[in-house]
C-alpha cells in the first residue's frame, strides 16, 4: 500500500531527512549564529553588527507582545525595543570613547538610549528590520503567518 502525503501534490518533492541531514542542519544553524555582518545605517554608511539568534529576536518580539496586552503598542515602543536590540548587537555602541562622549546625556537613562542619541527613530526601525533579517526572519512573512 502506497503512503500518500497530501503536501507531495505540490510542485516541490518532499525529502525524508536522514540523521546526516539533521546533523548538517544543526551545524549550519550553529555556523550562522553570531556572525559579524555589515548593515547600512545611512547613505553609504555601514556599521558592524553581530547577528542575533532567532531566539533573541523572538525574545524582543515577545517584549513587544507584552506591551501590546491592551492593543496599544506604539511606534515609539517598537523603536525603543529595536534600539535595545541594536545596542546589544553592535560592538561600536560599547566603545569607551563613545560612551564617555555621551556620559552627561545618558545619565539616568538605559544604556541602549545611546542608539536613540545617535540615530533618528526612522533609521532605527530600518536598521532593526535589517538586523532581524540577518537572523533569517522575514518580519512581513512572520506577521502574515501570525495573523492567519
Amino acid at each position: 500500500m502506497k503512503k500518500e502525503n497530501k503536501e507531495s501534490k505540490t510542485a516541490v518533492k518532499n525529502k525524508k531527512l536522514t540523521i546526516k541531514d539533521l546533523i548538517a542542519k544543526k551545524i549550519a544553524k550553529k555556523n550562522n549564529q553570531h556572525k559579524v555582518v555589515e548593515i547600512e545605517v545611512g547613505e553609504g554608511e555601514v556599521m558592524e553588527f553581530i547577528t542575533p539568534t532567532q531566539k533573541e529576536v523572538f525574545d524582543y518580539l515577545d517584549e513587544l507582545d507584552k506591551m501590546n496586552a491592551d492593543n496599544s503598542v506604539s511606534t515609539n515602543d517598537v523603536v525603543e525595543v529595536y534600539a535595545d536590540l541594536i545596542y546589544k548587537q553592535c560592538p561600536s555602541f560599547h566603545d569607551k570613547e563613545l560612551i564617555e562622549s555621551v556620559k552627561e546625556e545618558m545619565e539616568g537613562h538605559p544604556e541602549s538610549d545611546i542608539v536613540l542619541l545617535t540615530f533618528e527613530r526612522l533609521d532605527i526601525t530600518k536598521i532593526g528590520d535589517k538586523l532581524i533579517a540577518t537572523s533569517g526572519i522575514d518580519m512581513k512573512k512572520l506577521q502574515n503567518e501570525v495573523k492567519n
